[in-house]
């Protein structure tokens, strides 16, 4: 039986003939394609430029990061003695040695206070050692009011050069100028 009166419409976008365009980021298939070889070197070339014009740069700056360093913690070392004398109720002498420091309790002729960071001696060391500590004078006593009745200064030396120092004023206060 055949359908008279049947009309074909076309329905458009459908077709059986044609394939669906492939799309890329870059646009139709077949025009993608990488990076040439002369285009990465170039790149490399330019990350190598920038990369040895940095290198005098950081090694000039690194012994002054490395004192600044090391003036900071001692900074935090004198601000935890004055904590340890307020905390104790007793005086907390500062005093540099050999190879470090320590927090000596009841004076600079007391017993020598062991505790976390500290040696089998209660000797504080530089973390790396990178870096010496000086007396620049008289070693800072903490009174358990937290104020000095000793003030003093502490030296910090980068083994690059350089140094800074680490104060200790009466009213207690912990700076570096």
């Amino acid at each position: 039986m055949e359908n008279v009166g049947a009309v074909a419409v076309p329905i458009s976008g459908l077709s059986r003939t044609a394939e669906p365009g492939r799309s890329t980021l870059a646009g139709t298939a077949g025009s993608c394609r990488g990076y040439s070889l002369s285009e990465l070197v170039v790149v490399i070339a330019i990350i190598g430029i920038m990369g040895a014009a940095a290198v005098p740069w950081l090694l000039s700056a690194l012994p002054g990061a490395t004192v600044t360093w090391g003036a900071r913690e001692i900074q935090g070392s004198l601000m935890r003695a004055k904590m340890l004398a307020m905390s104790t109720r007793q005086t907390i002498c500062v005093k540099v040695v050999s190879g470090g420091y320590q927090f000596v309790q009841g004076g600079c002729a007391g017993t020598v206070w062991t505790g976390p960071g500290t040696d089998s001696t209660g000797t504080f060391r530089p973390s790396p050692n990178s870096f010496t500590v000086t007396n620049s004078g008289t070693n800072p006593i903490f009174t358990p009011f937290g104020n000095a009745s000793q003030t003093g200064a502490l030296t910090v030396t980068a083994q690059g050069g350089g140094s800074r120092t680490v104060s200790v004023t009466a009213p207690g206060r912990v700076t570096i100028p």
